[in-house]
């Protein structure tokens, strides 16, 4: 009986885990078509940093693009000109105190529309 608590209050705790964790990436420019992006021109993103994620570093990758500019929770991403190809900027938190973060990742992906 008493394993059979255990295992029970350990599937508990891990789905409560998993769904405390809610970082996200959103996009910080604004263009004048609403969620569009112009490729050729930096779009800024940053991805939150939830409780217990303070110590981590970000490690950003970008499909479809290129870095222009990244620091700590920021990054800007220069899209390229391909009509109809889905971007991804992903987030991705390592080296963090809480070595169960290590690994977490958020991302945001985008069309191109021009």
């Amino acid at each position: 009986m008493k394993s059979r608590n255990l295992i029970t209050l350990s599937i508990i705790f891990l789905f409560a885990s998993s769904i405390s964790v809610a970082q996200t990436v959103s996009k910080q420019t604004n263009f004048p078509v609403s969620g569009a992006v112009c490729p050729g021109l930096g779009t800024a993103y940053i991805v939150s940093r939830p409780q217990g994620f303070g110590s981590c570093s970000i490690t950003w990758t970008v499909t479809n693009g290129q870095k222009q500019s990244e620091s700590g929770n920021t990054v800007t991403v220069v899209w390229n000109d391909t009509p109809g190809a889905i971007g991804t900027v992903t987030a991705t938190y390592t080296n963090c105190s809480n070595e169960n973060n290590n690994g977490e990742t958020a991302s945001l992906q985008r069309l191109s529309i021009a």
